[in-house]
């Protein structure tokens, strides 16, 4: 499934593929919600998410670029 296919999908059954094959990747902490990123085949989906309800607010699926820069900032690889 490419992002096109996924995006196209009712956000029910896109809720259901992201928990049956989603790899969860890494999250962010914040004040007042939390961010989880998971990679999905050629893809990510971020999910908000509302720690102090247990409220999930948005899925949104891309390949690259900004939403996934600040996933990165405190991964370190090493090369040898």
């Amino acid at each position: 499934m490419d992002l096109s296919e996924y995006i196209s999908k009712a956000k029910q059954e896109q809720w259901e593929i992201l928990w049956t094959k989603g790899v969860f990747i890494k999250q962010i902490l914040l004040e007042d919600s939390t961010y989880l990123l998971y990679a999905l085949n050629d893809f990510y989906v971020e999910m908000e998410f509302f720690p102090n309800s247990g409220n999930s607010k948005s899925l949104f699926a891309f390949t690259y670029g900004n939403y996934l820069d600040r996933y990165l900032l405190d991964i370190y690889l090493l090369i040898v």
